[in-house]
């Protein structure tokens, strides 16, 4: 039986207590996807807005 990448999300989701395989992705490491999710919510952010990091954030939240 060939396991399609949507299996092997919902038996990771699965593991980890996930709702569904949707919360589950894979990537090359942690510091991409917090790089990448920052920019994500930076689509968003207005002139105004304010973000608050500390110094124990992780430097690919600060850096974008």
């Amino acid at each position: 039986m060939q396991q399609t990448i949507v299996d092997a999300r919902q038996l990771a989701a699965n593991l980890v207590g996930a709702a569904d395989h949707t919360e589950i992705g894979f990537g090359q490491h942690a510091t991409n996807f917090f790089h990448l999710y920052a920019h994500h919510l930076g689509r968003d952010l207005r002139a105004g807005d304010h973000i608050i990091i500390t110094q124990a954030d992780h430097h690919a939240n600060v850096n974008p």
